[in-house]
């Protein structure tokens, strides 16, 4: 039996656009700010008197040339939304806190202090190796109090994981500091 034309023309459209759509890489979060899964768990550990919070979107086009030159490299092309959210108790700002993606597709949650220092690093996804040290305290504590005027060296400032995790603990180190020239120029 024939096709005719137009039934073999759609059955080719339908075949591109299911190839396109199964070979594009797929982030968790295409725009670089992902869901903040837990936030009250999160805002208890973080900021045990905080009450409620506020979220914040940010789209870094007038601001991207400033960013990138605080970061000392170019923002991934993904990354077009940057989502926080500011910490109250009653009508007070206590902090902010920013979740984001590492290079690694680990998500990162990150609260700020008002005056601009790590108050603490949780991880809400990590499906690497090795995820009892890299998700620990003795990994995610060496952040707390660290400002973005703080040196962020792997290896120097910064002690890995473990060996192995050399590459996802840059990349979380990264992101960290991302998240506070973020909020050196949005608060």
């Amino acid at each position: 039996m024939r096709k005719g034309p137009i039934r073999g023309l759609a059955s080719a459209l339908a075949g591109f656009a299911l190839v396109a759509l199964l070979a594009t890489p797929h982030r968790a979060a295409a725009d670089g700010a992902c869901d903040w899964r837990r936030p009250d768990s999160d805002m208890r550990q973080l900021f045990p008197e905080a009450d409620d919070y506020h979220p914040v979107y940010k789209r870094p086009f007038e601001q991207r040339d400033l960013i990138e030159s605080r970061l000392g490299y170019k923002l991934w092309g993904w990354e077009n939304l940057i989502r926080y959210y500011v910490i109250m108790k009653g009508a007070r700002r206590v902090g902010t806190i920013y979740v984001h993606l590492t290079p690694d597709n680990a998500e990162v949650v990150v609260g700020i202090t008002n005056a601009g220092a790590v108050k603490g690093v949780l991880l809400q996804r990590y499906y690497g190796t090795h995820r009892e040290e890299f998700i620990g305290p003795k990994f995610l504590g060496q952040f707390r109090g660290k400002k973005l005027a703080d040196p962020f060296v792997v290896g120097k400032d910064v002690k890995p994981a473990c060996p192995e995790l050399e590459g996802a603990s840059s990349g979380l180190t990264l992101t960290v500091r991302k998240l506070l020239v973020f909020y050196s120029i949005y608060g």
